[in-house]
């Protein structure tokens, strides 16, 4: 298990755990994360970096509600992204933040609860070629900011509502 609360860790290659867990600390560099990692703070990256989260491999966030969990390199989804508390924000502008989240055919995000899925709206945003489901919260998770969409976006509970720019079929 990998526990930091504060620092930079910088990957370069692969990340193979079973239940890793994010508490506080930067996650940065180029890099596969495959099994379990479970993100309570901290962010991933600052920069012209790249992460992977592999298929079969799970990112769960699960931090305080009204949390924000910052991605600030490009971050791509084979896998599944977990949002259980918090809200995910893809950060691009100024200041060598690179954020792009990209979700490929086969990956899902699950909404948990009435969270949000945001980009900042100046960068490359949200790109869904998977699934963004809402399985839990009875109220409303926004998808705010660039979202290009090509894949299937689904509401099993509450709603989705979308605040900004959908470029997707």
């Amino acid at each position: 298990m990998l526990f930091r609360s504060s620092g930079t860790i910088t990957l370069a290659g692969n990340l193979i755990s079973s239940n890793a867990v994010l508490a506080g600390a930067t996650l940065s560099g180029n890099g596969t994360i495959n099994g379990l990692l479970n993100w309570t703070s901290g962010k991933f990256g600052s920069g012209n970096s790249a992460l992977t989260i592999a298929s079969n491999s799970v990112l769960v966030l699960a931090g305080a509600n009204g949390s924000n969990y910052l991605m600030e390199q490009a971050v791509t989804n084979a896998g599944t992204v977990r949002v259980q508390s918090g809200n995910l924000q893809i950060n691009y502008c100024g200041g060598g933040q690179y954020g792009q989240f990209i979700n490929l055919p086969g990956a899902l995000v699950d909404l948990k609860a009435d969270v949000s899925f945001s980009d900042d709206g100046c960068g490359l945003g949200i790109v869904n070629g998977g699934t963004v489901r809402k399985s839990g919260g009875t109220g409303t998770s926004s998808i705010n900011g660039i979202f290009a969409n090509t894949g299937t976006v689904d509401a099993l509970i509450g709603k989705i509502s979308f605040n900004g720019s959908d470029t997707g079929g």
